[in-house]
């Protein structure tokens, strides 16, 4: 039953407490197995079973908290066109936000997040500046700002302005970088527009008065 459970739809993070009469631990641990949050024999005390419970649903309602400001992120994070990663480098870990792949011209289901392939996503011209702010603020703690390209292996360019700092622990520590990628391309191109519609003629392109000045 308990299993069941689990498998159905908006029940992955129920509570789930397993009275029975048999102590034996292999029952507990099959019990656990199955996705029981907690297991207790039936001639446990009204007072702590209920007192176990308070606690259960108190955490799982702190559970649903987190999982409602993860999704209200991942939607502004969409919205923005803005994702964001951490890089360990002592462990070679990284952890990406669902958004960076679609940034990276990536698919979530087939590849894992890895500090060798979002170098390989950065334009080439452009690679050397990125990994050097990278490690410059894994090795001393240098926060960076930057616009730079990436390519998408189906030929799609884009421009991303790129921010880090230095990850640090409890202990104050510098652990690894954390930063974000947002998608300015748009914001460039129309730069780019604004630009040519003031120094340069918009029948023959040629340079006008104001860029002759």
């Amino acid at each position: 039953v308990c299993a069941t459970i689990r498998r159905m739809e908006g029940c992955k993070d129920l509570p789930v407490v397993i009275l029975t009469a048999d102590k034996q631990p292999n029952t507990m641990r099959d019990a656990i197995d199955a996705g029981a949050t907690d297991f207790e024999t039936n001639d446990v005390s009204g007072a702590v079973l209920g007192r176990r419970i308070q606690l259960l649903l108190r955490a799982k309602a702190t559970l649903d908290d987190l999982h409602e400001s993860e999704r209200r992120l991942e939607a502004a994070q969409r919205l923005a066109r803005m994702a964001n990663f951490e890089w360990h480098p002592a462990t070679s870990r990284h952890t990406w936000s669902p958004m960076m792949y679609a940034l990276l011209g990536l698919d979530e289901r087939e590849c894992k997040p890895d500090h060798d392939r979002f170098l390989g996503s950065v334009h080439p011209a452009d690679r050397a500046d990125v990994e050097h702010a990278l490690r410059m603020a894994a090795a001393e703690g240098s926060a960076y700002s930057m616009d730079h390209r990436v390519r998408h292996p189906k030929g799609t360019e884009l421009i991303l302005q790129h921010r880090g700092e230095a990850l640090v622990d409890a202990s104050g520590t510098i652990v690894g970088v954390t930063g974000t990628l947002q998608d300015i391309t748009e914001l460039r191109r129309a730069e780019d527009r604004v630009r040519r519609l003031a120094y340069c003629d918009p029948v023959t392109s040629l340079p006008n008065r104001t860029l002759f000045h």
